[in-house]
């Protein structure tokens, strides 16, 4: 088993060159650096301890790049989820607003239908007000129709019965005169019948 002296990632592959990790050259083992000068292995270590610290770096970021990955990831669910929110209100508002809208211009038509009723209903009553005045005053004038007969009524009655009294004076006064008629021609033929005596004029005078 062959450890990373960088990453302290293992492998089962005695035969590997590089660490599939950091990628790390694992050709060089312990053995080989004891044997090497002292200059090239103290590079070496050099070498190891600045890998090392440039894999913890690199850690230190991707860990902090994964954070940020994760603080980007629940950022962008959280406004995925606002958007999501707000999508759906702006549905229903929509959806609000659609009804609101049906219903003010259902409202609009049914006030546009009460003005027009509200019209038709004053000319019929202005109608009927004229209606009304021209029967009234035709009322008024039947009245002093009316009355102007009530009175040639009672004129053409005053006139009958002056008319009945005249009648009745002059049918007293005909009978009058046929009454003496009647006796002037009984005393005529009274008179014709005895000539020595005066006529009834004769008398008179």
């Amino acid at each position: 088993m062959v450890q990373c002296p960088v990453c302290q990632s293992k492998s089962l592959d005695n035969q590997v060159k590089f660490c599939t990790t950091c990628g790390w050259n694992l050709t060089p083992n312990s053995d080989q650096l004891g044997q090497a000068p002292e200059p090239s292995m103290q590079k070496e270590k050099l070498k190891l301890s600045w890998a090392k610290q440039m894999w913890q770096r690199f850690q230190s970021k991707q860990q902090e790049f994964q954070k940020l990955q994760q603080q980007r990831l629940t950022l962008l669910n959280h406004v995925q989820s606002q958007l999501e929110q707000a999508n759906l209100e702006k549905k229903i508002l929509e959806t609000q607003l659609s009804t609101i809208s049906f219903k003010l211009e259902k409202k609009e038509q049914q006030n546009r239908q009460l003005q027009s009723q509200l019209q038709q209903t004053n000319r019929e009553r202005q109608e009927f007000q004229l209606q009304l005045s021209l029967t009234q005053l035709q009322l008024q004038k039947e009245e002093q129709n009316n009355l102007k007969l009530q009175y040639q009524l009672q004129q053409t009655v005053n006139n009958y019965n002056q008319l009945q009294s005249e009648l009745e004076k002059n049918q007293e006064e005909i009978a009058n005169y046929e009454q003496a008629i009647t006796e002037l021609q009984a005393n005529s033929q009274i008179s014709e019948s005895r000539p020595q005596r005066k006529n009834y004029w004769q008398l008179s005078d």
